[in-house]
């Protein structure tokens, strides 16, 4: 497979916190991976680093082979990262439309005029449907964000990602909060996207189900380090991903 993305020796401390204590991680084309974790592992934490929210304190982080460890957030998107974040972040009065809209203007370098004519960017039109159809929301195009259930808004921030065309999206807990019904609809959009290749996903997420059900590899972190890389069925028989993590769901016959 061909690597997209590698760190060297990352590592962050928020104060006294060692959030990331010496991370080395890659991550290859074509393979959906999972990134899972206690709360405070330092999952997130990572997520801001690659996507360049955040400074690193030291280490170096690779893209495609070329570094991008001080490489702003806009530009590592010009690259082709892209991310979807833990909080919701869409605009509620704006319509759906509109919500991918503004993204694919900004990389098709065009500006957005609210009360200018949207048939004089036909390309641009084009490019929102996709997307709109990709996350199976073109049905609901016309309407504001802000009504749509939160399932539909989770996959709204999934097509904002998608957006910027990114061969490597980051989606932090995408079925947070969501019903059994949602969480359907959602998984079964990245599967297909996945598996259409057109976009690598990396997703950080608690409910294991989705974790095991999804992924084609996982990656486990403990107190800022990575202590288990691989397949779900070898993550399952981990014995330190059961002692720290795993153990209490494994036991009750959950995964």
């Amino acid at each position: 497979m061909t690597e997209l993305l590698r760190t060297e020796n990352v590592r962050k401390s928020f104060g006294h916190l060692q959030a990331l204590d010496g991370v080395d991680i890659h991550f290859n084309a074509d393979a959906l991976t999972s990134i899972i974790g206690p709360n405070g592992a330092g999952k997130t934490t990572l997520i801001n680093l690659l996507t360049g929210s955040l400074g690193l304190d030291s280490g170096k982080i690779f893209f495609k082979g070329e570094e991008i460890t001080k490489m702003p957030t806009h530009e590592r998107v010009k690259r082709g990262i892209g991310r979807s974040f833990q909080i919701m972040n869409i605009f509620p009065m704006l319509t759906v439309f509109q919500n991918i809209q503004i993204p694919v203007l900004s990389l098709f370098n065009k500006s957005l005029k609210f009360f200018s004519r949207l048939d004089a960017h036909a390309d641009v039109i084009a490019e929102v449907e996709k997307i709109s159809r990709d996350v199976g929301l073109w049905d609901k195009r016309e309407l504001p964000a802000g009504e749509l259930s939160h399932g539909d808004q989770r996959l709204l921030e999934m097509g904002i990602a998608m957006s910027s065309q990114p061969e490597l999206c980051f989606l932090d807990e995408p079925t947070s909060g969501m019903n059994p019904g949602e969480r359907v609809k959602i998984l079964e959009n990245i599967r297909r996207l996945s598996k259409d290749k057109r976009t690598t996903f990396i997703i950080v997420e608690h409910d294991m189900d989705v974790v095991f059900g999804l992924s084609d590899r996982i990656v486990v972190m403990h107190r800022g380090k990575v202590i288990a890389d691989g397949r779900p069925d070898e993550i399952k028989e981990n014995e330190n991903v059961r002692e720290v993590y795993l153990g209490e769901e494994l036991e009750e016959g959950l995964i």
